[in-house]
């Protein structure tokens, strides 16, 4: 054959080969991708959107929407001031601020799509970290790819892709675990350092998406994971001191890299009713409500037995899979990954007893001295996804090692503690939907599949495909089922019953209240734990027009109640101090009727509330009707701002909420102060003391003109907290506590400008730090890369620092 000949043949090899490498790089995440939407479709591409999930309308997509208005606009959203009468929102734990998914996809998207997305995006960003983590541990495609299917889809077909904090906590920590897995890995400091700052911002995310359960479970795997490698790479003194260095590397740069995340909410959380813990708020509000008030505990804590692991071979819902179930001991019998597959074992061990009630129960009076070990106590069986976490990682290391290891004999062995837990412990206990359908077909299929593997390792991919299959079955068919329990720890994720087009259009009252231009407004719910949304208010359209549950947000209008996990703690208190209702501990509304009290330092103007009972307010006068609720104006209409000539100040913090909340309590004639103004109060003449006008500048400043006849004291009918500052006439002056939940400013007689402003100094903090521990790292690891290469072209006998078009000798290079 001529030269011609073969060089012919080998230029039409080339595509051949080059098309071959790139479908086996990307088959894996693309079946991934593909696997997930079609699970999800109807929420990719139908515009659908679930209300199986309460908290997904009336939390994420009303917050996630603030955040990406305002980032649009170009501005921090330091504050939210359309729910709750106004609370910081950077600082909150879970507004999105400096999470990825939330700030790209809410910034660039609309809403209702970005809300959609969100939703897909998250079991995508889990399969494909799960996949690139094997892969970095040397795993073969076809088991990767298996690891990724299960990671993905038992979230995309179950309750788990709804529990939207869980979702992301899980997804970005199986992301951490692959840039860590390149990082602890890495031979050279140039790409380590690199992967140490990827490392850093995976974990960043996982405080992001939650920070409390999901947080400790993500930070536990990953530092579990990267003690293991280093671990097992050190033999002598030498080693281990330097793999002690690195661990403190790492745990420096986890927390410098994520200051812009972590400054803001560890300098408002101590304010809040998290830094409580659920037992504390609950007793607290039962104190201040009169009534004692059972702990609320989450739906999923009832789950109390120790048989919910079991509960993964149920379909539909959050299903593993047979072959994966099959194989989920099975990476012990690789002498490569056996290490690792141990490491995963125990590190599910200690989760899955931590999950159980009973241990938490025993555990609880000696952990009260851990900081937040109450959130432990409160909800164990959240721990649970820490098994979650690490069972499509062993399902795929399993299959590595059934593809990789010869012998009937071994092979047998290698099923046979899967076979063991996940079917004859199943049927031994007589747990109720043991053996679905999908179950017992997908068992005969994997015995198949896995046969042929074991005989042909050739038809590896069989297993993933045979994965996909099943998994993606369960997800489809499992939405379609009647939205009831269907047995499974984590039911399925059912079809989305609302048009997020429709749930996001504003309604005739809505409108009104937003083109008056000011005043809040109170839904006043006709039942509900505290938490009416939950009730009835997202499944039904004939009851959005109540504007209940975050609606405020998405339509810029200005609520009095609202829900959220954190709260400032005045305005906490002060709604459970006027309300006999027993709320939950994330909630604030009010029953009817709304008392006088609330309505006037809460600046109420409109009340919400059902035409045929109206909302039990003398003097609030019905303006529009929308199907059956209508909206009442206040009369009179309680100012934003009022000048008052005459005050008390209480001894504590808690004597003036006694005062305030006392029925003989009148606001609109004395203001409760906790300090002395500093300014001596005089007689009062005919008229009044002055007046005030405040005008909104912004959703997080203000400015008042006052007209003060006689020295007095300026409420701002704003929630008081941390961040917020006050100048009169362009001087700095105290903003302090007014009638407990408002803002107070001492005012001299005279005509003055007073502006308030909210202003989180952390959050620029926090920005800067991260700034400048990024490029440090990434500066670090440019420099290492480009001293690693000029050492690299001095033993080759090159010259970097000369033009590249000659050689050490200065001849033209050739």
């Amino acid at each position: 054959m001529t030269e011609q000949t073969l060089e012919g043949r080998h230029r039409a090899e080339r595509p051949a080969t080059r098309l071959r490498t790139f479908v086996s790089a990307t088959l894996g995440p693309a079946m991934i991708v593909v696997a997930v939407l079609v699970v999800l479709r109807n929420y990719a591409f139908r515009g659908m959107i679930t209300t199986q999930h309460g908290d997904i309308l009336e939390y994420w997509l009303p917050a996630f929407d603030h955040l990406g208005r305002t980032l649009r606009s170009g501005h921090i959203p330091a504050y939210n001031p359309f729910s709750m009468a106004g609370a910081p929102f950077a600082a909150d734990p879970q507004s999105g601020w400096m999470y990825l998914p939330a700030m790209v996809l809410f910034t660039v998207l609309p809403a209702a799509a970005a809300i959609r997305w969100f939703l897909v995006v998250q079991p995508i960003l889990a399969g494909l970290g799960a996949y690139w983590f094997l892969r970095g541990e040397d795993v073969n495609r076809p088991a990767s790819t298996a690891g990724g299917l299960v990671a993905a889809l038992i979230m995309a077909g179950s309750h788990i892709g709804l529990e939207l904090p869980f979702a992301g906590a899980l997804a970005w920590t199986l992301l951490a675990l692959a840039a860590a897995a390149r990082f602890v890995r890495s031979e050279r400091w140039g790409p380590r350092l690199g992967w140490l700052a990827a490392t850093a911002i995976a974990w960043g995310q996982i405080a992001a998406a939650h920070l409390s359960h999901g947080l400790v479970t993500g930070t536990a795997l990953l530092l579990t994971y990267v003690v293991f490698r280093l671990a097992s790479g050190a033999h002598g003194r030498r080693d281990w001191l330097r793999a002690a260095g690195v661990f403190v590397l790492t745990l420096v740069s986890l927390a410098a890299v994520n200051l812009a995340y972590l400054l803001p909410r560890i300098a408002y959380l101590p304010r809040t009713t998290l830094a409580l813990g659920y037992s504390t708020l609950n007793d607290l509000a039962g104190r201040l409500s009169g009534q004692p008030i059972p702990v609320a505990h989450p739906s999923e804590a009832l789950l109390i037995g120790g048989n919910w692991l079991l509960g993964l071979a149920s379909a539909p819902g959050a299903y593993l899979g047979a072959a994966a179930m099959a194989l989920s001991f099975a990476g012990l019998w690789s002498k490569r990954h056996r290490g690792l597959t141990i490491t995963l074992l125990g590190f599910g061990f200690v989760f899955y007893v931590l999950s159980l009630h009973g241990v938490a129960t025993d555990l609880g009076p000696h952990i009260t001295w851990i900081p937040f070990a109450d959130f432990y106590i409160h909800a164990p069986v959240r721990f649970r996804y820490g098994v979650i976490l690490v069972l499509p990682l062993l399902a795929a290391l399993g299959t590595h090692a059934w593809i990789t290891e010869r012998g009937w004999r071994v092979h047998v062995w290698m099923v046979v503690p899967g076979v063991a837990l996940w079917w004859v412990l199943n049927a031994i206990i007589g747990r109720a939907g043991a053996f679905p359908t999908l179950f017992v077909v997908g068992s005969v299929a994997a015995a198949v599949v896995l046969t042929l593997v074991a005989w042909r390792p050739s038809l590896a991919w069989a297993i993933p495909v045979l994965l996909m299959i099943e998994l993606t079955a369960n997800g489809v068919f499992g939405a379609r089922l009647p939205r009831q329990n269907t047995g499974s720890p984590w039911g399925p994720n059912l079809v989305p019953m609302v048009k997020i087009a429709d749930y996001m259009k504003q309604g005739t009252l809505a409108h009104v209240i937003a083109a008056s231009g000011d005043g809040r407004y109170i839904t006043v719910a006709p039942r509900g734990q505290g938490k009416p949304g939950r009730a009835f208010i997202l499944t039904h359209p004939a009851t959005w027009p109540s504007l209940a549950d975050g609606r405020s947000i998405l339509f810029q209008i200005q609520a009095a109640d609202g829900y959220n996990p954190t709260q400032l703690l005045r305005y906490w208190q002060f709604v459970r101090s006027v309300t006999s209702r027993r709320l939950t501990y994330n909630s604030s509304s009010f029953p009817k009727p709304v008392p006088r009290t609330a309505l006037d330092l809460l600046a109420v103007r409109w009340l919400l509330a059902p035409v045929d009972t109206g909302p039990g307010v003398v003097g609030a006068k019905r303006v529009a009707t929308e199907g059956r609720w209508g909206l009442y104006e206040v009369r009179p209409v309680p100012p934003r701002a009022s000048l008052l000539g005459s005050w008390t100040v209480a001894a504590s913090p808690d004597e003036a909420r006694r005062d305030v909340v006392d029925p003989a309590f009148d606001p609109s004639s004395k203001i409760v102060l906790e300090r002395d103004p500093g300014v001596s109060a005089e007689v009062v003449p005919p008229g009044g003391p002055g007046t005030a006008v405040y005008r909104e500048d912004g959703p997080n400043s203000g400015t008042i003109l006052v007209d003060a006849r006689v020295p007095g004291v300026l409420l701002i009918r704003n929630p008081f907290g941390p961040g917020w500052h006050a100048a009169l006439d362009g001087r700095s002056v105290p903003l302090v506590p007014g009638d407990f939940v408002d803002q107070a400013v001492a005012v001299p007689a005279g005509h003055h400008v007073i502006q308030v402003r909210f202003d989180d100094p952390a959050v620029g903090w926090g920005l800067l730090g991260t700034v400048i521990a990024l490029a440090l790292l990434l500066g670090l690891a440019g420099a290492a890369t480009v001293r690693a290469r000029r050492r690299e072209g001095e033993g080759l006998g090159l010259d970097f620092t000369r033009a590249p078009e000659q050689t050490r000798a200065g001849a033209p290079a050739p």
